[in-house]
């Protein structure tokens, strides 16, 4: 698949994955407002899902510029990953399928995606305390 080919198909995955999030934490809207226990820790987690969704749906458009959100993204499907599996062992609760296989397909397509697969893990250079270079718009 060739580097254009690529990184439409990252878009199409990051926006899916974007509006996915977006429609499923609003369907949880309903489940929160009866037993809302996330207002017990101060949060939303409906409006959270919300707002993380539609951060990844608006990064979809210039990936490699958002690298953030896309690490961010890989990140989300491997705790879900690792939340299906923990609570499918050890507590018998596998729940629906469509989170966990949606997780790894979703998981596994933005990092084969991704042109540049190294700057998705951080370096020490993006760790330190000096001022960020500005980077300029295409």
């Amino acid at each position: 698949m060739n580097s254009m080919m690529k990184a439409r198909v990252l878009t199409v995955v990051m926006l899916l994955l974007g509006i996915l999030m977006v429609v499923g934490s609003t369907m949880s809207i309903f489940s929160t407002s009866v037993f809302p226990f996330d207002g017990l820790a101060g949060t939303d987690a409906s409006v959270a899902g919300v707002a993380f969704g539609v951060g990844i749906a608006v990064a979809s458009f210039n990936p490699e510029r958002h690298v953030t959100w896309v690490r961010a993204a890989i990140l989300y499907a491997g705790l879900v990953i690792v939340y299906r599996v923990i609570f499918g062992l050890f507590w018998g609760t596998w729940g629906q399928p469509a989170p966990l296989v949606l997780a790894i397909i979703f998981g596994l397509a933005l990092i084969f995606l991704y042109p540049r697969r190294s700057e998705l893990m951080p370096s020490a250079g993006m760790m330190s305390d000096s001022p960020v270079k500005s980077v300029p718009a295409h």
